[in-house]
């Protein structure tokens, strides 16, 4: 019969289970046992006897396991040895230990067998003897002996030599003792057997009997081969051995110089070389060993472990598992720890950390008494500074105003000027109607006679990253109030770990867990500072654990108040448009319009409670959410013990109170904006092209600017209304407008409005928009016949007059209203800016030389002769204009407009408006008669709105207005300001509108709103007031005639003076014209002479029916009444006498051009004379043509005598 293993089974009880001898069968040197003896002739437990012949292969297994587990594979081990030779890795002799010892195994389990041979032929005897008591019925003595036999198994089984030391390891030693158990029990059943009285028969007791005697037979038998099979294989050993012996004589001398292994006796291995080698040695015994026990209990050798073993070696396994992870993790983590702290430190450690926009500051509000300034305008001014108004001013930026005594009480805020810091200061400004009456300190009363506030924050300009957006702020500046509620808020254990907080996350996943959504965060303070300075929003592990190392690693590196300032500048806090709003120190602007050192509790808490969800939160888009994330942190600070219950409620119920969305505190003026870009762009040209790098493009920049807010208010205002009153009355749509405000004693930019919209941020009108000005360049004609000789009191023929051009075509001008008004004065003609006596005067005066004087103011573009510039045909900006403007009224010296004051960069400054002054280009003395002339334009002329509004007001106005009435111009200046403003059509259509009906009711709103300064003219050494009878001629001092007007004039261009007697009748003895006492000329004096007239007599007659300036219609040579010079009423000035004789009339389109002084006079055709040539240099630079007297009173005082003398 076969079991389920396909084995013999000769017994009667066939259990489908391994016999005991077969699942210890052994094997020895590696090589498998046969199993043939044990498997084909031994039943399964069913004899007595069977235990002594299963205890000896038992015995023979246990030495085989022991020799095995203990000792290396004999079939393993000269492959490895001769790897380890080759490698010098392995000790030479290391085979030929193993296989001794192996070889020792052998023979101890050959002796062994030998002894279990001679015990089965023992118990076979004692068989062979019971079974003969059987068979002679002796049943009785058949049962004695079986039990005999059984107690002798029992007795080999308990008593087996050498079982104990079967293995030293203690689960064998168990797994032995539960087997001989089992042989005890077996035995006994094998005993209860023979020795039942039920079994009386005979035959099945013989049977019993003959099975113990079989089984004691096979054993013998297998012994005995087991015994020959051994001796096999120590043959086989002691051959190999003796081979390897001499193969490691042979290589000993090479191997010994290089590794020298022993083993000890107790099978465990010395190993000599270095630490690394012995390492890896053991690990590799280990290993094999482990491996062998491994499959040794796999195939049954071995006992299976219990629960306890396989539990303490899982904990050891964990353990063990735990240390080399921890060890390899924190190396690993060392690593990743260096890396990211190199990260930190090089991401962290530059010069532009942060992304910090150009500031633009306006001018400081200078305040001082008599200063030109409202209570309603300074209460302007701290709106636009975002100052608080309230009952008692007590913190910085507060005020409050008693409008009953016209009195401003302030608390300055500090401010770090350019020139240095000026720290808290409270004030007190009293007003009188429009001016400053006296400033005092508030604290002290001591008067004060300067004071300056701080500047308006006008725009940034971020060309850096135009998504992010921030001002810096540093620590010490943040209110202790606002870093408290932060750290409640998202911190609280800030100050104590150590970049990253455990309990804190263990304890927000808890909640989190427990609400089923994200109800609080785990993240500290410095990993949301790591997260936004260097990582992204990314939702991901890696992220995480770059994020915990690397604060960690920020931790480490910088101090808690650093980590909290750079977080307070980097956390992201909303977004305006495309720029998102970074840091705290932009928030409290962005919010409410303070610096963050003036904000209220709410408002802290509202600004801490946005970090949360800034978009979730919107104070504009959801004003509730907000509401009640405020509400949510100040009950936490309630809860916490910062503020008391009343104090919480109280702060519950104030509304958001945040400012109008994008407001921020300054308003937006992109027209001025774009020229302050600009005007960097050209200053810094050369540092750009050096660097390769935008200059705005760098950090910390502060740019302080002339603009000033107040009139810029006034000029947004005045365009704004007046275009919608201009476009309702004239049924008019879509006009446009640009207007410029200088202060004309600086060069400054004061205020800039490019558009009828003046928040529109496209085309700038007042830059890029080129026009025909029209009238507005008379003036400048004006002040170059000024120059050539004429005066104010000079009368011109206003009649037609037609001039050939160079293309042989007739021009003939005409005045604006078509009519025409025979003589007049330059003052008239200029005040009502009449064309055809402006046409006679300029070609009188040279076109080039009109040309040179536009030059002369500023002018930059070239300009061809043709005689229509001087009626307005070349086309200027608003803003070129206006600088021409400033040259006149400040002699040429500033001829460039500049919005620029000081620019500092990383505190220190790279650009400071020094003086702009250029040399003097014009005459002052032609400067001051033709801003003369344009103030009798405001009291009379076309500038008499503005005049009849502000009567007793000096102004001095100029209107202007092209063909078709395209183009409305204004210019007016008072005593600081210089406006000019433009008003039409973009695509050049006709307005309708002449200057004074257009851009001057801009300019009189401009006024009406910021207020005028009376212009007070300094009349220059070299001007004086003469007397102009009606022909235009200079009368003698002392002389009256009907029609005299007096008017001031060039000393050094009047040329006759017209003397009259004493009693004002002819025949009367007329009196010498003496040289007052008072009044003496210098010793080297000559008379002026233009070097184009070198040979030519001082008084060279002027060929033509041409009127000489300051002549009146004098009689021409060869006519009968003409009176010769001391015989008539008309001589030239006496040497030395007040009027000194001026010079001749120079040859300057006047003197020696026949053609010209006939277009001047008549009406026929004659060629003007204008051609396309480059315009010659101004003469001598515009200095004075002749000595003048260098003081004025003493000239007030030799009047006063002379007319003394005359009476």
């Amino acid at each position: 019969m076969q079991d389920k293993h396909g084995r013999q089974s000769h017994g009667l009880n066939d259990r489908q289970e391994p016999t005991f001898g077969g699942r210890l069968e052994p094997t020895f040197g590696g090589m498998p046992q046969d199993q043939s003896a044990n498997t084909d002739n031994l039943p399964l437990f069913e004899a007595g006897n069977f235990s002594a012949t299963d205890t000896s292969a038992n015995t023979n297994a246990s030495h085989a396991h022991q020799a095995k587990f203990h000792q290396v594979p004999s079939a393993q081990t000269p492959p490895r040895a001769e790897q380890n030779y080759t490698q010098h890795q392995k000790a030479p002799h290391a085979a030929n230990v193993a296989l001794d010892n192996q070889a020792n195994a052998a023979q101890a389990a050959a002796e062994q067998s030998r002894a279990m041979a001679q015990h089965a032929q023992d118990q076979a005897t004692k068989a062979r003897a019971a079974a003969a008591k059987v068979r002679s019925g002796g049943a009785n003595a058949a049962a004695l002996s079986a039990t005999t036999l059984s107690s002798s198994a029992k007795s080999a089984s308990s008593s087996e030599p050498g079982a104990s030391n079967v293995s030293t390891d203690k689960p064998m030693a168990r797994f032995l003792k539960r087997k001989a158990a089992e042989e005890k029990a077996s035995a006994n059943a094998l005993h209860d057997k023979i020795d039942n009285p039920s079994n009386e028969d005979e035959g099945k007791r013989s049977s019993f009997a003959s099975q113990l005697l079989n089984r004691a037979t096979a054993a013998k038998e297998a012994a005995q081969a087991k015994l020959e099979e051994l001796k096999d294989k120590s043959a086989k050993l002691s051959s190999k051995k003796d081979a390897n012996s001499k193969e490691q004589e042979s290589n000993a001398s090479d191997a010994s110089s290089r590794h020298a292994v022993s083993y000890t006796d107790d099978n465990e291995e010395e190993i000599e070389g270095n630490f690394l080698y012995q390492w890896r040695e053991r690990r590799r015994m280990r290993k094999a060993r482990k491996a062998q026990e491994k499959a040794d209990r796999k195939a049954g050798l071995i006992p299976p472990l219990t629960i306890g073993q396989r539990l303490g070696r899982i904990t050891r396994y964990c353990m063990s598992l735990g240390i080399k992870l921890g060890i390899v993790g924190l190396g690993l983590a060392t690593m990743m720890f260096i890396y990211f702290d190199n990260i930190v430190y090089s991401g962290y450690e530059v010069d532009d950390k942060w992304v910090l926009p150009a500031v633009v500051y306006s001018r400081p509000l200078e305040l001082y008494p008599e200063q030109r300034l409202s209570l309603e305008q300074m209460v302007y001014e701290l709106k636009m500074l975002q100052y608080r108004e309230v009952a008692s001013p007590k913190k910085p930026g507060e005020y409050a105003v008693n409008k009953k005594t016209g009195r401003v009480v302030l608390i300055k805020r500090p401010f770090k000027f350019p020139d240095g810091e000026e720290q808290v200061l409270p004030v007190m400004v009293e007003f009188d109607g429009k001016r400053v009456n006296r400033i005092l300190n508030a604290q002290t009363l001591q008067e004060l006679a300067f004071m300056r506030m701080d500047p308006v924050l006008l725009d940034r300009i971020n060309r850096i990253n135009p998504e992010e957006d921030r001002i810096f702020i540093s620590l010490d500046a943040v209110p202790q109030q606002l870093i408290t509620t932060l750290i409640e808020i998202e911190d609280r254990a800030y100050y104590d770990h150590f970049g990253i907080n455990p309990l804190g996350i263990a304890r927000a996943a808890v909640k989190n867990a427990i609400a089923g959504r994200v109800v609080e965060g785990g993240s500290t303070i410095t990993q949301q500072l790591v997260k936004n300075y260097f990582l992204t929003n990314e939702r991901s592990y890696s992220r995480k654990i770059k994020e915990i190392f690397m604060a960690i690693a920020m931790n480490h590196r910088y101090t808690k108040d650093q980590i909290l300032e750079a977080y307070m500048n980097e956390i992201y806090l909303g977004q305006n448009g495309n720029a998102g709003i970074y840091g705290f120190g932009l928030a409290s602007y962005f919010y409410f319009g303070v610096p963050i050192s003036e904000l209220s509790l709410d408002q802290m808490a509202l600004l801490v409670g946005l970090i949360k969800g800034p978009s979730y939160y919107d104070p504009w888009r959801y004003p509730d959410n907000a509401l009640s994330r405020r509400n949510t942190v100040l009950s936490v600070l309630r809860t916490r013990g910062h503020i008391s219950e009343e104090r919480c409620e109280e702060l519950q119920a104030k509304p958001l109170n945040v400012i109008k969305r994008g407001q921020m505190n300054y308003s937006k003026t992109p027209a001025f904006m774009g020229l302050v870009k600009t005007e960097i762009g050209y200053r810094f040209k050369e540092e750009e092209e050096r660097t390769g790098k935008d200059f705005l493009s760098g950090n910390g920049i502060r740019i302080f600017t002339s603009l000033d807010p107040q009139a810029q208010f006034a000029a947004e205002k005045a365009v704004t209304e007046q275009i919608k009153a201009i476009e309702k009355e004239r049924k008019k749509t879509n006009l446009e407008a640009a207007m410029i405000v200088s202060s004309w004693r600086t060069g400054e930019v004061s205020a800039l409005v490019g558009s009828s919209n003046p928040k529109y941020d496209g085309y700038n009108r007042a830059l890029d928009s080129r026009r025909q000005v029209g009238s507005l360049i008379k003036p400048f004609v004006y002040l170059t016949a000024f120059h050539q000789g004429y005066h104010l009191g000079s009368v011109v023929n206003d009649s037609p007059v037609q001039v050939k051009l160079p293309n042989g075509d007739i021009w003939s001008p005409k005045n604006d209203d078509k009519q025409y008004r025979g003589p007049i004065r330059v003052i008239n003609a200029m005040a009502k800016s009449l064309n055809v006596p402006t046409v006679r005067v300029g070609m009188g005066s040279g076109l080039d030389n009109v040309v040179n004087t536009l030059k002369a103011a500023g002018y930059k573009r070239d300009i061809p002769l043709y005689p229509s510039i001087v009626l307005g045909t070349p086309e200027i900006s608003p803003y070129e204009l206006n600088s021409m403007y400033v040259g006149m009224a400040t002699e040429g010296i500033y001829r460039d407009l500049t919005t620029l004051r000081t620019i500092e960069k990383d505190g220190e400054i790279v650009y400071q408006r020094g003086s702009n002054r250029s040399p003097r280009t014009l005459d002052p003395k032609d400067t001051y008669l033709a801003i003369y002339g344009m103030t009798e334009a405001t009291r009379s002329g076309t500038g008499r709105r503005i005049g009849n509004m502000f009567p007793g007001v000096t102004i001095a106005s100029k209107t202007g207005t092209t063909n078709d009435f395209r183009d409305s111009w204004s210019v007016g200046m008072d005593s600081d300001e210089l406006a000019t403003i433009w008003v039409g059509y973009d695509n050049n259509k006709s307005t309708g509108l002449y200057g004074s009906t257009g851009a001057m009711r801009l300019y009189q709103a401009y006024l009406q709103e910021r207020g005028v300064n009376s212009l007070e003219l300094k009349r220059p050494e070299g001007i004086v007031f003469a007397n102009f009878d009606k022909a235009g001629n200079v009368l003698a001092a002392g002389c009256e005639e009907v029609g005299m007007d007096s008017y001031p004039a060039r000393e050094d261009r009047i040329q006759y003076i017209k003397q009259c007697n004493n009693f004002g009748e002819a025949g009367y003895e007329e009196l010498p014209y003496a040289v007052p006492q008072n009044q003496q000329l210098p010793e080297n004096y000559a008379p002026y002479q233009d070097p184009r007239l070198q040979g030519q007599a001082p008084n060279a007659q002027i060929p033509g029916n041409a009127q000489i300036p300051g002549q009146g219609n004098m009689p021409q040579p060869g006519q009968g009444n003409m009176p010769q010079p001391g015989q008539g009423n008309m001589q030239p000035a006496p040497q030395g006498s007040l009027f000194a004789p001026g010079p001749a009339l120079p040859n300057v389109g006047i003197a020696n051009n026949a053609a010209q002084q006939n277009a001047l006079q008549g009406s026929g055709i004659e060629d003007s004379g204008a051609k396309d040539v480059e315009p010659v240099e101004p003469d001598d630079k515009a200095q004075p043509t002749q000595q003048s007297s260098s003081n004025i009173e003493r000239q007030a005082d030799a009047f006063e005598d002379e007319l003394l003398n005359i009476f």
